[in-house]
């Protein structure tokens, strides 16, 4: 399995349609695990390839419920930015357009304005609680790298996600899911 991943992240530098052509829905269940509980690398690398495995017409929606489940998780509890960021990505590319029976069954759009009500209620970035998990049972602070100097590029990042929230949140009130009031 460990050579499937490898030769999924080698085909990660093609394009999704590289990693589609290794990744069957058969590795769900190993890609959610790793995603869950590798190291911050393997997690991103892990999300990206449920990315393109979740987002493809014939993927079931019983695997698009475990993915969703997966990222609302790491929404509510992950303390490696970048990895939180790979989730939000995630979330754009598989929730967009499709998908739409999981992202309602799993109230994905009101997870994701608290969320955003979270990310969006401070002023800047650089705020030590810039980025607070709304969804756990305790207060979780994910900071870029812990302190207020963070990481520059890590710092651009989570505006970029923020952003990019925003913008999917506006987008789907605008798009509703087919069949959806």
């Amino acid at each position: 399995m460990l050579a499937l991943v490898r030769r999924a992240h080698g085909a990660a530098t093609k394009g999704a349609s590289g990693v589609a052509e290794l990744v069957t829905e058969a590795h769900a269940p190993f890609l959610l695990l790793l995603a869950a509980h590798g190291r911050p690398e393997i997690r991103i690398n892990a999300l990206g390839m449920l990315a393109v495995l979740a987002a493809l017409p014939a993927t079931s929606p019983a695997t698009q419920l475990a993915v969703g489940r997966l990222v609302l998780g790491v929404l509510a509890g992950d303390s490696e930015p970048r990895v939180v960021c790979e989730a939000l990505d995630l979330i754009f590319d598989v929730f967009a357009d499709g998908a739409h029976a999981a992202f309602a069954e799993l109230h994905m759009m009101q997870a994701l304005r608290d969320f955003g009500g979270r990310m969006g209620a401070l002023d800047h970035p650089t705020h030590p609680s810039f980025f607070y998990s709304p969804l756990c049972l305790g207060p979780q602070m994910v900071q870029a790298r812990g302190s207020r100097d963070g990481d520059p590029d890590t710092m651009e990042m989570l505006e970029l996600a923020r952003r990019n929230l925003r913008r999917f949140i506006r987008y789907k009130e605008r798009n509703p899911a087919p069949g959806a009031h």
